[in-house]
């Protein structure tokens, strides 16, 4: 047996792992640890702390009003909340939050990482909360979110849920999210999720009290940022967020590929913390299986196709059927697999050419 052959069945257990071994392997270690680790409501109404909204902006005038009649219909005291809006924008996105009971904070610099940072700078709270612009929030949202907090969680994450889903693409594409999510729950429960999510999330001033301005992306750094303080990040059920689906295929791969490109980036800049054992189950389970081998699929699938075209051409073409008629089968399920794989490819791509920058962009694809 060559050592080629070895490494390519080392590959496609790896793959599998990564599709189901993973998910059996986070059920198997909660069942013990489920005591240690949980994400309940610790507060009552009457000890509910104050806390400020932050709402990253860039040319949103057509979407800030809407976002504002959700905040301010939110159930959380309105005592309580402050809402900033962090404000980059050339458009009227400003005169139109200055019509609501919110506090404005301009910024000249170039970058959603610098707006959010001179917001964090002007919050007179502990808690913040971070929530785009486009995402709509359940009334009760925020405040499930802050009840999660305790002593060892220093974020907590809204459970993000695609709405629109009509067509095939949307129901598929639904389909992947719901797992995905339901994924990070678990991790948050065990140790820490892979990664925060800009949609809603909230932290603690005291322990974040800027993003680094060199970060690719504010939320995937804020997850490492915690971890690497000895916090732990967990998602709130209950705490219900919606994102509206992208318009088309064309547009689905353009916003996958933007987010994994950041999620790479945000990867290798906190290389460091791989199999570090300061990290624990993060370090060993969750960072490696979800966001550094699973970038790799591209190219294990390279050397896999090179391997076995070359020395088991009908090995390979047998594999291909049945990889074919699983996916026909089982549609649902795998089909938007290859809609990442091929998002996955396109972000090496921009990665290699150079097609990045750093500071936190302001692109949207809706």
């Amino acid at each position: 047996m060559s050592m080629e052959f070895i490494i390519a069945i080392i590959f496609i257990m790896f793959i599998l792992y990564m599709w189901k071994g993973y998910e059996l392997t986070l059920h198997l270690i909660y069942k013990r640890r489920k005591a240690k680790h949980n994400v309940t409501s610790l507060l009552n109404n009457s000890q509910l702390p104050p806390i400020t909204v932050v709402i990253p902006t860039f040319n949103e005038a057509q979407m800030i009003k809407h976002k504002l009649d959700n905040l301010l219909s939110s159930d959380y005291p309105p005592h309580l909340m402050e809402i900033i809006v962090a404000d980059s924008s050339s458009d009227e996105t400003c005169q139109i939050a200055s019509l609501y009971p919110v506090r404005i904070i301009k910024s000249n610099e170039k970058g959603k990482i610098r707006a959010i940072n001179e917001a964090i700078k002007a919050c007179k709270t502990n808690i913040i909360v971070l929530t785009d612009v486009d995402a709509i929030l359940d009334k009760s949202a925020i405040k499930h979110l802050v009840k999660s907090f305790s002593e060892d969680i220093g974020a907590v994450g809204g459970f993000i849920k695609t709405v629109n889903c009509d067509g095939w693409l949307s129901n598929i594409r639904a389909s992947y999210h719901d797992f995905d999510w339901k994924l990070r729950e678990l991790e948050g429960l065990i140790d820490t999720s892979c990664s925060l999510d800009g949609n809603l999330m909230a932290f603690k001033k005291t322990i974040v009290e800027e993003i680094p301005i060199d970060s690719f992306a504010d939320d995937a750094e804020l997850t490492f940022l915690i971890r690497r303080k000895g916090y732990r990040c967990v998602i709130c059920r209950n705490s219900m967020a919606y994102q509206i689906a992208p318009k088309s295929l064309k547009h689905d791969v353009q916003r996958m590929r933007r987010i994994i490109k950041l999620t790479i980036l945000t990867s290798l800049r906190n290389i460091d913390m791989l199999f570090n054992k300061k990290y624990g189950i993060f370090s060993f389970l969750t960072f490696p299986f979800r966001r550094f081998f699973n970038l790799l699929v591209p190219f294990m699938l390279l050397y896999m196709l090179a391997y076995f075209s070359l020395c088991y051409p009908l090995l390979l073409a047998i594999g291909i059927v049945m990889i074919i008629v699983a996916t026909i089968i089982f549609f649902k399920n795998i089909a938007y697999y290859w809609i990442l794989l091929l998002s996955l490819i396109l972000a090496w791509f921009d990665i290699f050419i150079g097609n990045f920058k750093k500071g936190g962009v302001w692109d949207k694809v809706r």
